[in-house]
């Protein structure tokens, strides 16, 4: 283990100090000065959605102050799980002229490894050229990933064999801002936020101020994660940046990246602003009272809605 600098030991022993002190010294980000407890707990966490979202130019703003965020809920992509929260900057004009064009959401993993992969040459690729870049057998990329694309237009195929695609990829995303939403259990959403980077610009935690709080004191995680910290009380219903996300120090993975993007894609082709809401081991995700931002309207159902009875 390599020993701490004095920039590092000086960073920590400020954070401390404001800590210990008044909390009207500890102004993070955006001057607002967080409680390090409070007396009201939100039931759900579903229920810290709401804030969020009306304040979401908390988060944004750390990023952009001029882009034009959309907010979605409930985004699968792929292994980086189900992010509870993405704001996105959707790139203008560019979904709706592949949705006319009649280019549909791509969201198998494999299948969008196989497409961007095509789009780096002219003539083409033959299933065994593809199935050496993707790790996978050319008989199951013919009978599956790329049987899926042609059925959809999304790619052609010559006399040959050779495959190419039929329109060229643009992403209709430009940013992404993921958040973690949790009451208290700071190291899982640390650890799921990690994930976030795989694909978004900036990645944060959502929590109840004293949990928050709690994160942000663990200097070492956060700092070397990169990950931002946000607080939401429960009687105020504000939104406190306490710790700025940073740009991932790695980068987006560009296919994860992409897939993220096609999940938002699916979302706007919907007109939805969240994937379904499920039970997860028998317990209620949806809110204690109030609006549901993820059921704003018939296209955010519950899971267990969207299946057969029986």
């Amino acid at each position: 283990m390599t020993a701490p600098s004095s920039e590092g030991i000086d960073r920590n022993r400020e954070l401390t100090m404001r800590l210990a002190g008044s909390a009207k010294t500890f102004t993070r980000i955006d001057g607002v000065s967080p409680e390090v407890a409070t007396a009201s707990k939100f039931r759900y966490e579903a229920d810290m959605l709401q804030p969020l979202a009306k304040h979401s130019n908390k988060l944004t703003s750390t990023l952009s102050r001029v882009a034009q965020w959309s907010t979605y809920f409930e985004v699968p992509v792929s292994t980086c799980g189900i992010a509870d929260i993405l704001f996105v900057e959707v790139s203008p004009g560019v979904a709706e002229k592949r949705l006319a064009g009649g280019r549909s959401p791509i969201l198998d993993l494999n299948e969008l490894r196989c497409f961007i992969i095509l789009q780096r040459v002219r003539i083409g690729f033959t299933a065994e050229e593809i199935a050496q870049r993707v790790g996978l057998s050319a008989v199951g990329l013919r009978r599956g990933p790329l049987k899926r694309l042609l059925s959809r237009g999304h790619v052609a195929t010559d006399k040959v064999g050779r495959f190419t695609p039929a329109w060229r990829y643009v992403n209709p995303v430009r940013k992404i801002i993921a958040v973690e939403v949790k009451r208290t259990d700071w190291r899982g959403a640390m650890a799921q936020a990690k994930n976030y980077l795989s694909f978004a610009d900036r990645s944060y935690i959502a929590m109840e101020p004293s949990a928050a709080m709690h994160a942000v004191n663990q200097s070492t995680w956060v700092d070397n994660l990169g990950i931002g910290v946000a607080s939401v009380d429960a009687t105020t219903r504000q939104v406190s940046v306490l710790r700025r996300g940073d740009r991932p120090s790695v980068g987006a993975s560009r296919v994860h990246r992409y897939l993220a993007a096609e999940y938002i894609l699916n979302l706007i082709s919907s007109d939805a602003t969240s994937g379904p809401i499920s039970h997860v081991f028998g317990s209620n995700l949806s809110v204690s009272a109030g609006v549901d931002p993820r059921r704003q309207n018939g296209a955010n159902l519950l899971l267990e809605e969207l299946l057969p009875l029986g």
